[in-house]
């Protein structure tokens, strides 16, 4: 699986922020290499003034049927332990899981 990581605001993140969304990256990155056929990830790590959003694409062969909806229940309930949500968008080559969580939430 090759993944690129681009994340220009990681360096404000530390601690229990830095980790939990390490844990993220790592159970999403795992998510795609056991259930997907995707053979490239992208990461995108957002800091703002008041979320850290992380963004994980992974590939697949366009066609005309779009992957069935899923929701990824380890993602979705590591996110709600900091208040934040999960949510998937799917396009005709990729598919996008978005993790929003407040900066507070997991600033602790």
């Amino acid at each position: 699986l090759k993944v690129h990581v681009s994340a220009p605001h990681a360096r404000h993140l530390r601690g229990a922020a830095a980790k939990a969304v390490l844990h993220m990256v790592n159970e999403a990155l795992t998510n795609a290499r056991r259930h997907t056929t995707a053979t490239a990830v992208t990461v995108l790590l957002d800091v703002n003034g008041t979320d850290v959003v992380l963004r994980v694409r992974n590939d697949h062969e366009q066609s005309d049927k779009l992957p069935a909806d899923f929701v990824p229940r380890s993602l979705t309930e590591r996110a709600a332990e900091f208040g934040g949500d999960v949510t998937v968008h799917h396009e005709p080559n990729l598919t996008e899981i978005v993790i929003t969580l407040p900066l507070l939430g997991v600033v602790r």
